[in-house]
């Protein structure tokens, strides 16, 4: 089975996400800030990260960042609108 780990801070939207993806059949954590999340994907296999940029304790491009150095796990990344986020973000190896 496929696992898949959520980064998001927000929890109705994590929540509403993570059922959808256990509905489909993949195993599924989620981590409701920065520092939870780069513990759970730099000491747990994943087949996809799923990463919020606004983060609270460590944000999103932190995370990533330091994910970089140990994993090359796909990542995607959900920015809500910032800007500069995004370029960022692909500069540190998010998928999209």
């Amino acid at each position: 089975m496929e696992k898949i780990l959520i980064i998001e801070d927000e929890e109705k939207i994590a929540r509403f996400i993570e059922l959808e993806l256990k509905y489909e059949g993949y195993e599924v954590e989620k981590a409701l800030n920065g520092r939870d999340g780069l513990e759970l994907a730099t000491t747990q296999p994943f087949d996809l990260i799923l990463l919020d940029i606004m983060l609270p304790e460590l944000n999103g491009i932190e995370v990533l960042r330091r994910i970089r150095r140990v994993s090359d796990v796909p990542v995607l990344q959900n920015q809500k609108g910032i800007g500069c986020s995004r370029f960022a973000a692909y500069r540190k190896g998010c998928c999209g």
